[in-house]
């Protein structure tokens, strides 16, 4: 509603050209005066703190807009399998310490599926098992919450969803910069495999 002060002001490296189109700031590492601030143009990143320029963007990427990203987003990545097909997601807020509310989400799930099943690993994968429906999580892979109902709350011809409550419990640093995957499984489903699954999601822990 009013004006913001000025802030500190950070001196772009002389080894990032113009223009700039996005900063990140790494919320997994221990807060400080600069916590893990970097600038991109897009083709290479530059730290703030140190002024070099250290990590290129593989592949190169000309984003349209600008753009601030925080390491403790969740991302998903790779395709389910079925009606929606199915996806995952999150809900409750980002994963950072004392995060009470955070939970693992799924939609698009189709008609008439009663259960879903939540795996979780410690990488991705992209193990194809009954095609085309895909494993995205390296062995070993552990059975989260085997029976998690799912509820027809959403809209359309998959209107299947399910939440399983995962909290980050607060004044546990060594939580910090873990990095599960997820992946949900429904069954049964009207597929020539007997069930869907979802894409996979990575979770990294950061600070709050």
């Amino acid at each position: 509603c009013t004006p913001l002060p000025a802030g500190p002001v950070f001196p772009i490296p002389a080894c990032l050209s113009a223009p700039y189109l996005a900063l990140t700031l790494d919320t997994t590492l221990a807060p400080g005066p600069i916590p893990a601030l970097t600038v991109s143009n897009g083709i290479a990143t530059a730290d703030i703190s140190t002024g070099l320029c250290t990590c290129l963007v593989s592949p190169p990427a000309a984003l349209t807009t600008t753009d601030i990203d925080f390491a403790d987003v969740p991302w998903s990545y790779g395709a389910g399998c079925g009606c929606g097909p199915p996806t995952i997601g999150t809900a409750g807020g980002y994963p950072v310490l004392g995060s009470g509310g955070f939970a693992i989400t799924a939609s698009g799930v189709g008609p008439g599926v009663a259960l879903a099943a939540l795996f979780l690993s410690f990488a991705p994968a992209a193990i194809p098992v009954a095609p085309p429906c895909t494993l995205h999580l390296l062995p070993p892979i552990f059975f989260l919450a085997p029976a998690v109902p799912v509820i027809p709350s959403g809209t359309g011809a998959c209107p299947g969803t399910a939440s399983y409550p995962l909290p980050v419990p607060a004044g546990q640093p060594s939580l910090v910069g873990q990095t599960p995957h997820f992946q949900w499984a429904f069954l049964p489903a009207p597929t020539p495999a007997g069930f869907e699954v979802s894409d996979g999601l990575e979770v990294v822990v950061g600070f709050p």
